[in-house]
């Protein structure tokens, strides 16, 4: 369950976003990288490199889930072999996709 927060009516909106579609999987928070520095491969490389480090921790494939609200970033999971499982329609905001790493 998520909460918006801001100053519209949508403030008070709870959003109920789907679980992952592997039980035990991680979840990928939050990576960014500055404005200047985008479009370089940075954050791919963060992402593939934590990855690397988790499945190699255990020496198998560890199930990785997320959500997004940028159709860009959905473009740059999918590469790193991310799967859209749901999309969710927030009213008045933004669609929200959840992706899994099988």
């Amino acid at each position: 369950m998520t909460s918006l927060l801001g100053s519209s009516q949508a403030s008070d909106l709870v959003v109920e976003l789907p679980q992952a579609a592997v039980s035990n999987s991680w979840e990928l928070s939050t990576v960014g990288v500055r404005p200047e520095y985008q479009g370089r491969g940075l954050g791919a490389g963060i992402i593939e490199y934590l990855i690397d480090s988790l499945d190699s921790q255990v020496n198998s494939r560890i199930p990785v889930h997320l959500e997004t609200s940028d159709p860009r970033n959905v473009r740059l999971y999918e590469k790193l072999e991310f799967q859209v499982y749901s999309l969710t329609q927030i009213p008045s905001g933004p669609p929200v996709w959840s992706m899994q790493r099988e």
